[in-house]
């Protein structure tokens, strides 16, 4: 960047300044009020849109117009670009492309780098260098530190759409989650001590094995089995006697019927006689013949019947049928079945008797060959003991409860201290991964290597003022820690007074100019420096721009003098004298006549 012409009317402190720098260096000197800072904000307004001197909004830019003036204008021209902004309307015009952004700022404000926050320094500086945090990059460091790589890739993705703080944040949380999925876990608050080498307390298990109690318990079954079977084989056999005892009795009492059945029996058959004579007599008497109609003759009286169509001599029969005894023949022939029913009742009821004598023998042949010990078993005292041993047995089984549980809480407690040592190495890899992705971690690391160029430029300009101790004063190296703070001579920029400041700005300024490419410095209030110190700027600024002949560094400096400075390299240096706003061009004739 570079200023070619700069034009400032009514605006501020300035009433018409017109500037066509013509060396690299120029000073703008001035008593107090003079408008030397209205010409640095006048310069800040176009190219920045900056307004100053408390102003916040745009509709208060008639503030800003000259007392007296109705409108106030500022045009610079910078060759293939140039920018204006006329008050009060504060409308900015522009052709080509003008400079812009924070590197910008830095050149025209120049404690504008020190005044940015650690993040905000930390963005503008990658963004200079062209250092690039990739996710790619970033991954690597990670898994060099002993990070795990699948949760490094399940960050990479973050890193890529929304940067490492946020991938950091992520990470934090990952492992605030993991201190909870621990609590959950072991019912404890978190803590890494505690959770190193954490285990559940676990019960004493009893006494024995389950497999031991186990071999009793099927030694008791064995055992009651056994007693089963005597008392199953002791019911068996008294079922049994009882059986044969109850038919052997009723088999005696029918075996004792057998005289009465028989007595019964030939009475039936005498009956059955009785009633078959009976039977037979009735039916020859009911089979006779019958009387058939006839007549006496009238001449002979003998007896006529009639045969056909004639007349025969009366045949009587030989055996009249007796009507009395033909309606006698159903009951007798139902008498005849009656007792032939009662004999075959009979006979049956005799020959019942006769088996029961046969099988009486047989129910005793068999109620001998019974084992009569096993009847006489003590099934009483067998189920006592069956009953004991079924306690014992629940004793056994209750403890190869107690057993199983302590188990089982054994496994348990081991399954829960896998799961807390997960949890707590998931803690402890998160935890890391977020401290690597603080500022001063991997990002500062990288970064580092990254801001080496500016450090190294800071040492080179730092290197100038050392060769020029004699003549003025060193001063002191500026360089950029990795967490972003900026030291000068080693102490902290914010314990430094304010002259040490601006030199540090003015340092920070010319790196930041010619690392951007913009080669512009403003610098207001040079004398804040002492009279040693504004030669050391003189001659450092002199130095660059002279070993930078090609392509020197632009620099608009202002400052307090009680006249014109004299004496300055007028190769390099210009001097313009201001005074009431505007700046006298007999100064430019002065220096050159020095």
């Amino acid at each position: 960047m570079k200023i070619n012409q700069l034009t400032v009317r009514d605006t501020l402190g300035i009433t018409h300044v017109s500037l066509q720098p013509s060396t690299p260096l120029t000073l703008i000197a001035g008593d107090n009020g003079a408008g030397k800072s209205s010409l640095c904000e006048s310069i800040r307004l176009a190219l920045l849109g900056e307004l100053s001197r408390g102003l916040k909004h745009k509709k208060d830019m008639a503030a800003l117009v000259r007392d007296g003036a109705k409108k106030g204008f500022v045009e610079i021209d910078g060759g293939d670009w140039d920018m204006s902004i006329t008050l009060p309307d504060g409308r900015p015009k522009s052709h080509g492309k003008p400079p812009e952004g924070d590197a910008l700022a830095c050149c025209l404000t120049p404690s504008y780098y020190a005044g940015m926050t650690p993040n905000e320094r930390r963005a503008f500086t990658l963004s200079l260098l062209n250092v690039s945090l990739s996710a790619d990059a970033i991954a690597a460091k990670l898994v060099a530190r002993d990070c795990q790589p699948g949760k490094v890739e399940t960050l990479k993705p973050i890193i890529e759409r929304r940067g490492y703080q946020s991938a950091g944040e992520f990470a934090s949380e990952k492992a605030s989650d993991a201190r909870g999925e621990w609590k959950a876990h072991t019912g404890e608050t978190y803590g890494s001590l505690k959770a190193e080498g954490w285990v559940p307390t676990v019960p004493t298990p009893p006494d024995g094995t389950v497999h031991g109690l186990q071999q009793q318990i099927d030694a008791i079954d064995a055992e009651v089995s056994g007693l089963n079977q005597q008392i199953g084989a002791a019911n068996a056999a008294a079922t049994t006697i009882d059986g044969l005892s109850r038919r052997i009795a009723e088999a005696t009492e029918t075996a004792k019927l057998h005289a009465r059945r028989t007595d019964a029996l030939n009475a039936a058959k005498k009956a059955l006689v009785e009633a078959q004579e009976a039977l037979s007599l009735a039916r020859v008497r009911a089979e006779g013949g019958t009387t058939a109609a006839h007549w006496p003759c009238p001449e002979c009286g003998t007896l006529l019947q009639q045969a056909g169509n004639a007349l025969a001599p009366y045949s009587p029969p030989a055996v009249v049928a007796s009507p009395e005894a033909k309606a006698a023949l159903p009951k007798l022939d139902a008498a005849v079945t009656l007792c032939e029913t009662a004999v075959k009742n009979a006979e049956r009821d005799v020959k019942s008797s006769e088996d029961a004598a046969v099988q009486k023998k047989s129910l005793e042949e068999q109620l001998a060959a019974v084992p009569q010990a096993e009847a006489m078993v003590d099934v009483a005292g067998l189920r006592a003991k069956i009953t004991e041993h079924q306690d014992i047995r629940r004793t056994l089984e209750s403890h190869q409860g107690r057993i199983r549980v302590a188990e089982t809480a054994r496994l348990n407690a081991e399954n829960i201290r896998d799961l807390a040592a997960a949890a707590h190495r998931d803690v402890e890899q998160w935890t890391a991964i977020a401290a690597c992705l603080q500022p001063d971690g991997i990002p500062g690391e990288i970064l580092a290597e990254g801001i080496a160029p500016m450090n190294a430029a800071l040492g080179y300009v730092h290197g100038v003022t050392t060769d020029m101790a004699e003549r003025s004063e060193r001063w002191p190296l500026v360089q950029i820690a990795p967490d972003m703070s900026i030291t000068y001579g080693g102490r902290p920029y914010a314990l430094c007074s304010e002259s040490e400041r601006y030199r540090a700005d003015v340092m920070l300024a010319l790196v930041i100019g010619n690392l951007s490419g913009i080669r512009f410095l403003l610098l207001d209030r040079v004398d804040v420096l002492s009279n040693r110190g504004r030669v050391a700027l003189i001659l450092l600024l002199h130095q660059l721009s002279s070993q930078a002949a090609a392509s020197p560094t632009q620099v608009i400096a202002l400052g307090t003098f009680k006249e014109p400075p004299t004496g300055l390299p007028a190769s390099t240096w210009t001097v313009r004298w201001i005074e009431r706003g505007a700046i006298d061009s007999t100064t430019t004739e002065a220096q050159e006549a020095a």
